[in-house]
């Protein structure tokens, strides 16, 4: 899913957007540490 434009979680696919904000929590925290 588009987290980046929707904050809030959509009901169309749950494991999607979550996997989807993991990676670019991940990415973003890995880039800033």
């Amino acid at each position: 899913g588009r987290s980046q434009l929707d904050p809030l979680p959509r009901r169309r696919e749950p494991a999607a957007d979550a996997g989807g904000a993991a990676r670019l929590l991940g990415r973003r925290r890995g880039a800033v540490m």
